[in-house]
């Protein structure tokens, strides 16, 4: 009841998260060993989403969430996705064997720190900030220095002349302690380093500028390296738009429909095409295809924007 509680309290955030998961897995898929680089993560995203929209399975409830995030809100995918499945697998198998380590060693307050660290990991982003990545290695690299104390009774029979054994016995966990500690620490500094946001924003306004000013090639140029980085459908748009200046229209409408695919609750590639097929030659069926569309699908946000894109689809549609 709590669960089904908490879901239907913020239902839309849990389906946009259901989504994102599910994205996300698909994103794995074409680098399942080596990944595409943690800065590469959310146009890895980008191009899954397009993928499972274009195949036409997505839900109504789908297509109204979906967005473009920055990062996929579950820290074992975006491990996946960034560095391959093998490196997600260890950092699982690490947070078992600190819960483990701890639990048996009575140190209930570590085991129950690793495992809310371990939820937390499964819908937030904690790796985006170096302090929650050293925070969640140093609690792990404490849960496993931990010292394995035995218990009275193998104590009393270690004074019986069975000492060796119960030693050996002690010694045997050992290696494999100070191999999870290594990794650990390791991951720990690796993942401080690497784990740092790519800024879009200095890339996105150099190519709009470069738009802004008639220079559509160079403003192509911009765009297109920023793709891998990026999961926002913008980017797209100004290509097309680019395109569009250039004259050339199957360019212009290709990454136009890579943009609906990508985040189809968005209306504004369907008002770039519904204008690129309004230019000469013009093609008034299809434009009024994707005018209908502007008029019938719920928007995610209303704003004056939008009002405007469907009053120029209402005036084409009565025309």
């Amino acid at each position: 009841m709590l669960i089904v509680g908490v879901y239907r309290m913020k239902q839309g955030s849990a389906d946009g998260r259901f989504l994102m998961w599910k994205v996300a897995a698909g994103a794995v898929s074409p680098h399942p060993f080596e990944g595409v680089g943690w800065q590469n993560v959310a146009g890895a995203y980008g191009m899954a989403q397009e993928r499972y929209f274009a195949s036409g399975t997505a839900s109504p409830g789908e297509i109204l969430v979906a967005d473009a995030p920055e990062y996929v809100f579950n820290e074992y995918l975006q491990i996946a996705i960034a560095y391959g499945w093998g490196w997600s697998l260890l950092m699982i198998a690490v947070l078992i064997g600190a819960f483990v380590s701890a639990f048996r060693n009575g140190r209930y307050g570590i085991a129950g720190s690793v495992a809310a660290c371990a939820v937390v990991m499964t819908a937030s982003y904690p790796f985006q900030f170096p302090i929650s990545i050293l925070t969640i290695g140093a609690i792990c690299i404490g849960a496993f220095i931990g010292r394995s104390e035995l218990s009275e009774r193998e104590f009393n029979i270690n004074m019986e002349g069975r000492f060796p054994t119960a030693t050996s016995k002690r010694h045997g966990y050992l290696p494999m302690r100070l191999l999870l500690i290594a990794i650990s620490l390791g991951g720990t500094i690796f993942l401080t380093i690497d784990c740092k946001k790519f800024e879009q924003n200095v890339l996105f306004q150099t190519g709009l500028a470069l738009h802004k000013s008639g220079q559509w090639a160079k403003s192509n140029g911009v765009m297109m390296d920023l793709l891998s980085h990026s999961s926002d459908p913008m980017p797209l748009n100004i290509i097309g738009k680019n395109y569009t200046e250039l004259n050339m229209r199957d360019s212009a409408e290709h990454y136009l429909r890579r943009s609906t695919q990508r985040c189809p609750n968005r209306l504004y590639p369907h008002y770039l095409l519904m204008k690129l097929y309004l230019r000469q030659p013009a093609d008034s069926t299809v434009a009024r295809r994707e005018a209908k569309i502007l008029l019938s699908t719920k928007e995610k946000v209303s704003s004056p924007a939008v009002e405007q894109m469907r009053k120029e689809a209402t005036k084409l549609m009565h025309n």
